[in-house]
């Protein structure tokens, strides 16, 4: 059974002994399992991308055509946008429409890709495609139209936040893919996609650093957006520290992503050497023939990091894919499935190579015959040559009756006026080929505007208003480092060099009280979402899926007493252990997961609990006695249930 189940290099390793009693109890057989199991399934991120190499070089025709049908619109619309942002005259007047497109545009993408992750999860899974009903596609489009656009402004923000940036990256790799239409509602793909995003953090980090592109597109949208716009709220003087500031950031994070760096590398120096290759080989003369750095601008960098993108992206789509495709299989043994329909496709192929081999030599046979006569072939080449015999007759004639034209039958050259030679060339001028090297003007607004336009302008010089008002505050904050010009008397002191110390210290104190202030909000969240569960049906505690988040301590409490009442102790001592863990999660103690074993519980409350001495003991003694009753062959009798209810007691009043 080693052998003909393994998957992958390492599976089928050498023996790996369980982990032995430590404390409190016996050491739960699932968790031993779950750990094992872990081990085994989790494939490095080297091997993850061998693995996402090889998928995408089985991949047909079709999932390429649906990725390239959704990626490249968004693409050449975002390329096109900054060109003509950047470059026309008269780009003001298309601020409405744009954004609109690119939304739309940015929508169509992801739905496109989710069409092509989709399929490329059918070739993991061996089965038969799932039809796309009109129910599913609006599934999906709603999926993506609503998780996905917050992801353009949530993964910079883990980013700068660090910690939470590969758990963010994942999640919207995830929704990608999971958001094929095929959940019923919203949350259960949030679900899905955040579980899933949680799994192998260390193998996540290091894909992203192997083969994501995402960092570099950030450090050219701060040089293309963020920059320019630094530079226009920022005061003067700090223009250096922003470059200095950026400059160092960008090093940063261009040192994370090295095979992005070498791909745009290699595509930028080509999209350098095309035109001298075009030049040398058709003797085509372009701009940038005649001087090199005129490509050197803003739209060579965005189209560099398009390219980059359009290269490695579905490398990171597929390694995500196989990410999904075994965290799912932890719970459903689809890669289990699909290595038995696999085996079972291969011994069907060499029946099918004989038939083929059969049927090669049949042809071949058949070929071999001498070919017969055919009356009517000859009859038709002969046809053929008399007609093409009249044609050059026809074609000497007529040489002969035309003759070269006379000098004097020419017209002649035709007198313009300057002033509609001006005319055409201020036509030719306005076009919009031409419009990219006249200067940017301030056009006139039309007499009547919709009263979309209107909000629109409005908002504009709110948002104007609040941005000079923001500069004023730091030109204001930043004055007592400014510079002072000579001769100016100079209020030096220990007061003035304690001003930095008093704003980083006020700087602390507000994020200190953001963070009170988030837990508290997170605090009360827990309490009301405790309070729903508990108007929920009771849970059935002989299923091994009950958690003791699901009802309040005194639910659980009432629950036992119900329990113990019907004739049932067992079922009442693992009531009274939840009602314990509910009380324990809600003094903040413990946090109750489904992951976790009673010896986490166990270890977590012996790192909280420090100014409660002696809840650590009497807690292990119930963990101790809980599995000897529940996952061993003790009995539940009435001498075991009071100490247990006495211990919980205990747990209860403990450093209340």
């Amino acid at each position: 059974m080693d052998v003909f189940l393994r998957v992958g290099p390492r599976a089928g390793a050498g023996s790996h002994s369980l982990p032995r009693r430590n404390g409190v109890g016996s050491f739960r057989a699932g968790e031993a399992m779950k750990a094992r199991r872990s081990r085994f399934t989790e494939p490095k991120a080297l091997e993850l991308t061998e693995q996402a190499v090889a998928l995408l070089r089985r991949s047909p025709f079709s999932a390429w055509a649906a990725y390239y049908l959704g990626t490249l619109p968004f693409l050449l619309g975002l390329l096109y946008f900054w060109g003509d942002m950047s470059r026309d005259a008269a780009a003001s007047q298309r601020l409405l429409e744009w954004p609109i497109i690119l939304g739309f545009l940015f929508v169509w993408m992801k739905c496109w890709q989710t069409v092509w992750t989709g399929q490329l999860m059918e070739q993991l899974e061996l089965g038969e495609p799932a039809p796309w009903t009109w129910l599913r596609v609006r599934r999906m489009v709603a999926a993506q139209s609503a998780l996905q656009p917050a992801g353009l402004f949530l993964v910079p923000l883990a980013l700068l936040l660090t910690v939470p940036f590969a758990w963010v990256y994942a999640f919207y790799e995830n929704v990608t893919i999971l958001g094929d239409g095929r959940e019923g509602r919203l949350r259960e793909v949030w679900q899905r996609a955040w579980r899933q995003s949680g799994l192998w953090p260390v193998q996540n980090h290091w894909l992203i650093w192997m083969v994501s592109p995402y960092l570099l597109v950030l450090v050219a949208a701060q040089f293309l957006a963020i920059v320019p716009w630094l530079q226009a709220i920022a005061p003067a003087w700090s223009l250096g520290v922003v470059w200095l500031a950026v400059s160092l950031l960008s090093l940063l994070m261009l040192a994370l992503c090295p095979l992005a760096i070498a791909v745009a590398l290699n595509l930028a120096a080509a999209l350098i050497l095309l035109p001298e290759l075009l030049r040398m080989l058709f003797g085509i003369e372009t701009q940038f023939t005649r001087g090199a750095w005129g490509m050197m601008n803003s739209t060579w960098l965005a189209v560099t990091c398009a390219l980059t993108c359009l290269v490695l992206d579905p490398l990171v789509k597929a390694a995500y894919v196989l990410r999904c495709f075994h965290g799912e299989s932890r719970h459903s043994g689809l890669d289990l499935y699909s290595a038995l329909k696999a085996l079972r496709l291969q011994r069907t192929a060499p029946l099918v190579l004989l038939f083929l081999t059969f049927a090669l030599e049949l042809r071949a046979g058949m070929e071999d015959r001498p070919p017969q006569p055919d009356p009517s072939a000859s009859h038709l080449s002969q046809t053929q040559a008399n007609v093409g015999a009249q044609g050059k007759e026809t074609e000497a004639a007529s040489a002969g009756r035309l003759s070269p034209p006379n000098a004097g039958d020419l017209p002649a050259t035709r007198h313009i006026p300057p002033e509609q030679l001006d005319r055409s060339i201020e036509q030719v001028l306005a076009g919009r080929e031409y419009r990219w090297r006249l200067p940017r003007q301030m056009q006139q607004a039309k007499a009547q505007e919709s009263w979309l336009e209107s909000s629109l302008r409005n908002l504009t010089e709110r948002m104007r208003q609040w941005m000079r008002a923001f500069r004023r505050w730091l030109d204001e904050l930043s004055r007592p480092f400014q510079p002072k010009p000579s001769g100016a008397p100079s209020k030096s002191g220990w007061l003035g060099s304690l001003r930095p110390l008093m704003l980083g210290g006020v700087f602390v104190l507000l994020v200190a009280l953001g963070f009170l202030l988030w837990r508290r909000w997170r605090g009360r969240r827990t309490e009301v979402e405790v309070a729903c569960v508990a108007l929920a049906s009771v849970p059935d505690l002989r299923q091994e899926n009950v958690a003791a988040s699901q009802l309040p301590e005194e639910g659980w409490l009432a629950l036992a007493g119900e329990l113990i009442g019907k004739g049932e102790p067992r079922l009442a001592l693992r009531a009274l252990y939840f009602a314990s863990l509910a009380n324990l999660e809600q003094r903040q103690l413990l946090t109750i997961a489904r992951y976790k074993s009673n010896l986490d519980y166990l270890r977590e409350l012996g790192r909280r609990a420090h100014a409660h001495p002696g809840l650590q003991a009497v807690f292990g003694e119930n963990v101790t006695l809980f599995e000897r009753v529940w996952y061993g062959f003790h009995e539940a009798d009435q001498e075991r249930l009071a100490g247990f209810r006495a211990n919980v007691e205990r747990i209860r009043t403990l450093g209340r």
